[in-house]
């Protein structure tokens, strides 16, 4: 294959965040996207292999330019232009990397097997921090226990938790050690040390961290006691105490984060999101 380098020029300096390409011949790839600053210095844009299959986004902090240069490989990239090779389009976007959402307060007759369900469309690479708030109730209005729990509907179980800027978390659950990366803008690594739930990492400076892990009772296959009062299954179903409870008041919390590494321009939409009881 042959990789050349391609310079696409405006006539001004503009401010730009994201670079969407779409490929008008198969088998494409992106090497390298840089830009040249004000003061001619190499601002490195997207670095790495990437195949472009359809339309790509790539997302980085605010710059000030009016030329990027891109490396790409292709059979016919010695006779075409780049624009016979691919669409471009280079712009300024608000692009929310986080949404939060907790729902009011809603009552259920009790029943001691709990479900999260949820339709959540266009979430692609996105991954949701998922938190449901319970409490039993009696035939007489008194709270019998209350309690959070963390459950994911991530594909495969995956959980993830921001860091915050002293670079140590507790998590919910015992992580799996084979399943536990921390994302750092577009790398992911290892923590530096993981004690039990407790799991460290040192921060750069300006960075923000995730953690982002299966639990260990999902390797297991095993029910695992949360408290005296619920079970979590490898399912993330629920199994509460009874002892009299006539009535669940719950409400869910959940964040949405799109992390840096994220190549599709998307916006998850939750369509449905609730809690199913059954009696066994």
């Amino acid at each position: 294959m042959s990789r050349k380098d391609y310079w696409v020029e405006t006539t001004k300096y503009i401010s730009h965040n994201f670079l969407s390409i779409r490929g008008k011949e198969s088998g494409i790839k992106v090497y390298s996207i840089l830009t040249l600053g004000r003061d001619s210095k190499e601002i490195e844009l997207s670095s790495g292999l990437i195949e472009i299959n359809k339309v790509t986004v790539i997302r980085y902090s605010t710059v000030i330019s009016n030329r990027i240069k891109i490396t790409i490989d292709h059979p016919l990239s010695d006779t075409l232009s780049l624009y016979d090779l691919v669409d471009i389009q280079v712009g300024l976007d608000e692009y929310e990397t986080q949404g939060s959402y907790k729902s009011e307060n809603e009552e259920i007759s009790f029943n001691k097997y709990l479900t999260v369900v949820s339709d959540v469309k266009n979430s692609l690479d996105s991954l949701v921090d998922l938190k449901v708030y319970i409490s039993t109730i009696d035939r007489y209005g008194a709270i019998i226990y209350s309690d959070s729990i963390g459950v994911s509907i991530n594909d495969d179980g995956w959980m993830i938790n921001k860091i915050d800027d002293s670079g140590i978390i507790t998590l919910e659950y015992l992580p799996s050690e084979e399943d536990i990366y921390i994302q750092i803008g577009d790398n992911k690594i290892k923590p530096d040390s993981i004690e039990g739930k407790i799991v460290k990492i040192d921060i750069p400076e300006g960075y923000i961290a995730y953690v982002i892990y299966r639990p260990d009772f999902l390797e297991k296959g095993i029910n695992t006691e949360l408290s005296k009062n619920i079970t979590i299954t490898p399912s993330y179903g629920l199994i509460l105490r009874e002892d009299y409870c006539s009535k669940i008041i719950f409400s869910i919390e959940l964040n949405i984060y799109n992390l840096e590494e994220t190549l599709e321009n998307h916006t998850p939409i939750i369509k449905s999101l609730g809690l199913m009881t059954a009696d066994r």
